[in-house]
């Protein structure tokens, strides 16, 4: 693999005028999905995390270089500049989650550390923008990798799934539970962690997206000894229960998922057949609509800007990447 395509960042233009209409794999048309490069990350990351701050910078965390091993730092994106810089230094980990919080902050949380004895780790970090630095908070009940994380309306963190250290596929869940004041100032001291409902499926390497109903989907990953998933749940906040809804159009895992209009967008992933397609929920008629794109992504990031763009970054591709035009048809 070239490190230069683990450098390549790309932005996918996807309107939200666009979402009415969807791809067709049977007759494709060249207008309306838009890729551009962009400046090139300071660190070659793979298996990093990527968030949107409330200032409208992108902060990456950590993830590894696949030569020097984990990295100890994050990277700041400027989308108005189209270039990069470093913050302060983190816990160098992978298969890990980023969370924005209402107050600002990104909570960190689990993933794989240590290059030289690699270990599952509930360890949790806040980054603060303002001071660009980062500090620890409350670990997690159980260490897991490859879980997904979610911020819901109450302001509260839902963990999901992942691996713990002895490998076992994790369908246990819980809630990490802010309490923000009245002015929105959090104290780290004060986080907790309990316990809600489990999944259907014990799984990982999937993705879960907070829904305008206030509801959360769970797509694909690796689960069952392993197997790849197409299978979709979602989990109702009001109750902690999960249940199924309909599976993705094919089995993923290495994905991401980004809420668009209402929409859920998933983005590449896992087996090399899917690494170049996209598919869209909608969660008024529990469909997916499937798509191609041009190029191949997986263990990428995919990260929802304030003009309605996706910011796509780094991961495992099988081309170097130039300009892409996506295809939609009515």
């Amino acid at each position: 693999m070239k490190l230069s395509q683990l450098r390549s960042v790309v932005v996918l233009i996807f309107a939200a005028t666009f979402l009415p209409l969807v791809l067709s794999a049977q007759a494709p048309a060249r207008k309306g999905l838009t890729w551009m490069l962009t400046g090139e990350m300071n660190e070659n990351a793979f298996y990093h995390t990527a968030n949107l701050l409330q200032n409208g910078m992108v902060l990456v965390t950590s993830g590894t270089d696949m030569v020097t091993g984990r990295l100890p730092v994050g990277q700041l994106y400027d989308p108005a500049s189209g270039s990069w810089s470093s913050t302060g230094t983190c816990l160098a980990r992978i298969f890990h989650t980023g969370t924005l919080l209402h107050n600002g902050k990104v909570m960190v949380a689990g993933g794989s550390i240590d290059d030289a004895f690699p270990q599952v780790t509930p360890g949790v970090q806040l980054y603060e923008p303002s001071t660009n630095t980062w500090t620890s908070t409350s670990d997690m009940l159980t260490e897991r990798e490859n879980h997904s994380a979610v911020l819901l309306g109450s302001g509260d963190v839902l963990v999901a799934g992942g691996k713990d250290d002895a490998g076992h596929d994790l369908a246990t869940a819980e809630l990490f539970r802010t309490y923000v004041s009245d002015v929105e100032i959090y104290d780290p001291a004060t986080g907790t962690w309990t316990v809600t409902g489990s999944l259907l499926i014990g799984r990982y390497s999937h993705t879960a997206t907070l829904l305008p109903s206030g509801q959360v989907l769970v797509a694909g990953g690796l689960g069952q000894s392993p197997r790849v998933l197409a299978e979709a749940e979602l989990y109702d906040p009001a109750t902690g229960v999960w249940t199924a809804t309909t599976p993705l159009n094919f089995a993923r895992d290495g994905h991401r998922a980004t809420l668009l209009a209402g929409r859920v967008i998933v983005t590449g992933g896992a087996p090399p057949n899917v690494a170049n397609s996209w598919e869209m929920y909608d969660p008024g008629t529990a469909t997916w609509k499937f798509g191609r794109l041009n190029g191949s992504h997986s263990g990428h990031t995919a990260t929802l800007l304030g003009d309605q763009t996706i910011l796509v970054a780094g991961g495992n591709t099988n081309i170097e990447l130039s300009a892409e035009v996506g295809a939609i048809t009515h």
